[in-house]
């Protein structure tokens, strides 16, 4: 059995983790709210995507420019 200490310790540490999910969930809510504040929602998460898609292509040109480059040489 736990000790009085030791259960207001860890009911504290519970309600410290609950207090954390409860900001995490305003956090995100937040951002959804942020995205509906652009003219179109989620337009930056796409922006995101589609950049990183674009270097992945760029890498994969340079790739085949080089052993184009090899070919030839």
């Amino acid at each position: 059995m736990l000790t009085a200490s030791e259960e207001k310790e860890t009911k504290k540490r519970q309600e410290k983790e609950e207090r954390k999910r409860e900001r995490e969930k305003e956090e995100e809510i937040n951002k959804s709210d942020e995205d509906k504040k652009c003219t179109v929602p989620g337009t930056n998460k796409r922006l995101k995507v589609l950049g990183s898609l674009n270097q992945v292509l760029l890498d994969e040109i340079q790739e085949l420019d080089k052993a184009t480059k090899k070919i030839y040489t």
